[in-house]
């Protein structure tokens, strides 16, 4: 308390309490006989006052004098350490300060305001529409003559060569708007303010052009849709970031989710009902490759610059192609099929999948021992799997080449938990295949070719161990987690060459 008074300049109210505390023992050593009619100080004696108390008598009798508390103090403890014991610490920040009412208070305030903000800068039709009548009028059309002539001149000795490695592929632009950089300035004056940003020679220069340095008003303008698109996806976006922290949680995430659902034309055929069991199917696309850490929570601009993203807006799309329904995850007929498989092994009624329900996956190829590392590894409730694992791993069967999937299944074939695969893991697992009823009818393999097979694909740094890096790096981590873990996908491997190309 003494260095946090001094330290901090609130010496006057220092001195108030020191007086009111120590005042009536310095009175009482006044008015006890001194030796000398001069003397100030107390006899000096081993066993009179501690070193501090004559701080505090010095400290009252001279209460200008600042310095000289200073270095009364330091003398005092020097007396009691030796000189060695350095000034304490005396602030420590409140750990709960993030936690309290006020300060959450005061940051939802600032949020609400700042989407305020972001929501009057926003570009609305209007602005877009009156943008590209400007750029219209601005840009001219594209003729065959001036080709020719930009012909001529690329043809002319002099002319500067191009580097297709770096330059962009030039435009045809034959009949079509074009605008070069003058009027591209002169639009960008003309426009509203808001899209100051977009007219800027970096954009300019990126944008492919023509032989003679023109760029499409059609190409230029569709960026600027689809910039102002992301724009907006992500305000909607900050809206349910609720931390404030630039992260998504799950539940953030499926409260955006269910909010979109009404007002994407592809899902209005989506019964109400169903709107929870697709808010968790679509949100756990975004986790399982979006947060491979299983942190619980996602960058915006991670998935602003996402094709997951991509993905899911186009269901904005009011007509698209019957075989992009069945490719496109958030579809109503791939959540149909996923869902529905899911209700078709779980016979029990339960809503979870116990092991012996979960083997019959894929008609039942998956081996004995995967399965149980499954359920080791994943969340289970009473030796149950529920919708959400169920689902990460049927995105990790769909999607077997990304490196979420093969971060999966080495969680699973790793098992254990030394960051590698060793002789034990292949043996392991390769007998939960050769243990497979679907095995009997074919002629077995042994564990040293199988074990040659693997290391020989994968070309580890290490003889002996093959590390997740190992498997990314080969580009056959997907053959060697299918291999050791589903009959079917071994039997595909060892049939590829009669595969029909």
């Amino acid at each position: 308390f003494f260095v946090v008074r001094v330290f901090c300049g609130e010496m006057a109210t220092f001195r108030a309490r020191l007086a009111s505390k120590y005042g009536p023992l310095v009175a009482a050593q006044k008015r006890q006989p001194s030796s000398s009619a001069g003397s100030q100080a107390a006899p000096a004696s081993a066993t009179a006052q501690p070193p501090l108390q004559g701080v505090c008598q010095r400290f009252l009798a001279a209460p200008q004098d600042e310095q000289l508390l200073t270095r009364a103090y330091a003398e005092a403890v020097d007396e009691g350490s030796g000189g060695s014991q350095p000034i304490p610490r005396f602030f420590f920040g409140d750990k709960d300060s993030e936690r309290s009412p006020l300060r959450q208070k005061l940051r939802l305030m600032s949020r609400n305001r700042h989407l305020a903000f972001k929501t009057e800068q926003a570009v609305d039709n209007s602005e877009l529409e009156a943008l590209w009548r400007e750029l219209e009028e601005l840009s001219i059309v594209a003729t065959d003559a001036d080709e020719a002539d930009a012909k001529a001149k690329t043809d002319h000795p002099t002319a500067t060569a191009t580097d297709p490695a770096t330059d962009p592929p030039p435009v045809s632009n034959s009949n079509a708007l074009v605008v070069d950089f003058e009027r591209f300035v002169a639009c960008s004056q003309r426009v509203s303010s808001k899209f100051r940003d977009f007219f800027t020679p970096a954009t300019f220069l990126a944008l492919p052009k023509d032989s003679l340095g023109r760029i499409s008003s059609n190409l230029f303008f569709d960026l600027l849709m689809k910039k102002v698109q992301l724009q907006e996806i992500r305000h909607n976006l900050c809206i349910y970031d609720t931390s404030g922290n630039g992260y998504l949680t799950e539940k953030d995430m499926e409260n955006y989710i269910f909010e979109q659902i009404e007002s994407l034309p592809q899902l209005a055929e989506l019964d109400e009902v169903f709107y929870p069991t697709y808010v968790v199917y679509a949100t756990r696309k975004f986790f399982f490759f979006l947060d491979p850490s299983r942190t619980g929570r996602i960058k915006i601009c991670d998935l602003l610059v996402s094709d997951i993203l991509t993905e899911f807006t186009e269901l904005q799309e009011q007509d698209l192609p019957e075989s992009y329904e069945q490719t496109n995850w958030f579809s109503i007929s791939s959540v149909s099929r996923v869902h529905g498989q899911y209700i078709n092994l779980g016979t029990s009624g339960s809503g979870l999948l116990s092991k012996q329900e979960f083997s019959k996956f894929d008609g039942g190829t998956l081996s004995s021992v995967f399965v149980d590392r499954l359920f080791e590894e994943c969340l289970s409730y009473g030796g149950a799997i529920d919708y959400r694992v169920y689902l990460d791993f049927v995105l990790a069967r769909e999607n077997p080449r990304s490196v979420q999937s093969i971060r999966f299944f080495f969680r699973l074939l790793d098992v254990q938990h030394t960051g590698y695969l060793n002789l034990f893991t292949i043996n392991l697992f390769w007998r939960g295949i050769l243990e497979h009823p679907m095995m009997n009818a074919v002629e077995s393999v042994a564990l040293q070719d199988i074990k040659n097979e693997i290391f020989d694909m994968v070309n580890p740094r290490d003889p002996m161990r093959i590390t997740l890096k190992d498997l990314l790096d080969s580009g056959k981590g997907h053959t060697v987690c299918g291999i050791l873990s589903d009959v079917g996908l071994f039997f595909a491997y060892e049939n590829r060459e009669n595969v029909p190309q």
